[in-house]
C-alpha cells in the first residue's frame, strides 16, 4: 500500500479506489472482513450491495458513505460489480461511532473523485489539498450520517445472529419469542434497515464464513458445515450451490485449478 508522509498527524494516509478495471478483475464484488489503526471513509460510486462493520449493517449504492473508527472489523459484498473511493484518515477524531450518510446530490462523490486525482498526480502541494480535501469528506459525511442508522431490535439480533454462526441449535424464531417481539415486525426492522430477512442476513454470513473456510483450510466439507451451523452437510451442500451456484466440492475444486 503506497502511503504519503505520515510524519504530520494531519495528513491523509493514503486515497485508493476499488474497482474491477483497477484491481485487474472481471468483476469486484466484495472485501473480506479487516481492520485499520485510523479512519476509513469509504464513498460508493458504482453499483449496490451491504456493508458490516462490527454488529452494524448498512446496504450502499451511488452516494452512500460511511466513516468507520479505528480497529473496527469491517467487509463488503454484492451480488455484482460495485466501485468506491477509500480514504484511510488519521485518528483524530473520537466519540463518534459507525456514520452512514446517503447523498443523493453527487456531491461526495464529486469530492472523492477530485481527492482521488489530487493525490494521484502529487503535484505541488498536493499533500495539503488533500487534507483539506479529506476534512472536507469527513465533515460532509458527519452533516449527513447517522450514527449506526439501525433499530435497536435489528441491532440486537444483528449481533446476536453473528455470535451463533456456529450454534446448531439456534433459532431466530425461538429468540425472538424469549426477547418479546413478533418474528412479523422483526422481519420489517430487518428489511428497513438493511433489506434483508433475518434469515437471509444469519444464511449470508454463514456462506460467508464457508467461503472463508473453504479458501483458507483443508477441512472436510462436512467439518466446514458443522462449523458455520449445519447439523447436515448434505443439506449445507445444498444451500451452498443455491447461494454460490456451485458445490463446495466444485468451489475448492476451482481454486485449485486456479493456483
Amino acid at each position: 500500500m503506497k502511503r504519503s508522509d505520515s510524519s504530520n498527524p494531519t495528513n491523509i494516509i493514503y486515497i485508493g479506489k476499488n474497482s474491477a478495471e483497477t484491481l485487474g478483475l472481471k468483476s469486484f464484488c466484495g472485501v473480506d472482513e479487516h481492520l485499520h489503526p485510523f479512519w476509513e471513509l469509504v464513498v460508493y460510486y458504482e453499483g449496490s450491495g451491504t456493508g458490516y462493520v462490527g454488529d452494524v449493517s448498512y446496504t450502499f449504492s451511488p452516494g452512500t458513505a460511511v466513516a468507520i473508527p479505528p480497529n473496527r472489523l469491517h467487509h463488503e459484498r454484492s451480488d455484482a460489480s460495485y466501485c468506491d473511493y477509500h480514504i484511510y484518515f488519521p485518528a483524530l477524531y473520537s466519540g463518534l461511532d459507525v456514520l452512514v450518510a446517503h447523498d443523493q446530490s453527487g456531491n461526495l462523490i464529486r469530492l472523492a473523485q477530485t481527492l482521488h486525482g489530487v493525490f494521484s498526480e502529487k503535484k505541488h502541494n498536493y499533500i495539503s489539498l488533500s487534507n483539506s480535501i479529506a476534512f472536507t469528506i469527513f465533515e460532509y459525511i458527519k452533516s449527513l450520517g447517522t450514527e449506526t442508522g439501525m433499530s435497536q431490535h435489528t441491532r440486537y439480533f444483528t449481533q446476536l445472529i453473528r455470535e451463533n454462526l456456529e450454534n446448531q441449535s439456534f433459532e431466530i424464531a425461538q429468540e425472538a419469542q424469549q426477547y418479546g417481539i413478533t418474528m412479523h415486525h422483526l422481519r420489517y426492522c430487518f428489511d428497513k434497515d438493511i433489506g434483508k430477512t433475518p434469515l437471509e442476513y444469519l444464511t449470508e454470513l454463514r456462506m460467508e464464513r464457508a467461503r472463508q473456510l473453504i479458501i483458507s483450510g483443508s477441512e472436510r466439507i462436512k467439518d466446514v458445515a458443522t462449523r458455520c451451523g449445519y447439523t447436515d452437510s448434505y443439506y449445507f451442500s445444498r444451500c451452498f450451490k443455491k447461494y454460490y451456484g456451485v458445490s463446495p466440492d466444485a468451489f475448492r475444486s476451482s481454486l485449485t485449478t486456479r493456483g
